[in-house]
């Protein structure tokens, strides 16, 4: 089966903490967030930056959506990922 080059597998373990995180609310998906991409509360300035760069990594994918519409998908993923932080 081909797959893009930058798509790695993913365990069950982890879709299954995504599933169940998605069962208690905003509160248990922020906690997993903060999981998989600790931050600490004085590094909300470079969390601010790394968002604005993610919308401005966003407006180049929406740009050649009809050439890589993979990569849109990508970016989202990382402003949600930024948003859900």
């Amino acid at each position: 089966m081909d797959r893009e080059p930058w798509i790695t597998p993913v365990s069950g373990a982890f879709i299954a903490k995504i599933v169940n995180a998605g069962r208690g609310g905003l509160n248990e998906w922020q906690l997993m967030f903060q999981e998989i991409y600790p931050r600490e509360s004085d590094d909300r300035w470079r969390s601010t930056i790394g968002l604005f760069e993610e919308l401005g990594e966003l407006a180049e994918a929406i740009r050649v959506f009809d050439k890589y519409p993979m990569y849109f998908l990508g970016e989202a993923a990382d402003i949600f990922s930024y948003l859900m932080a």
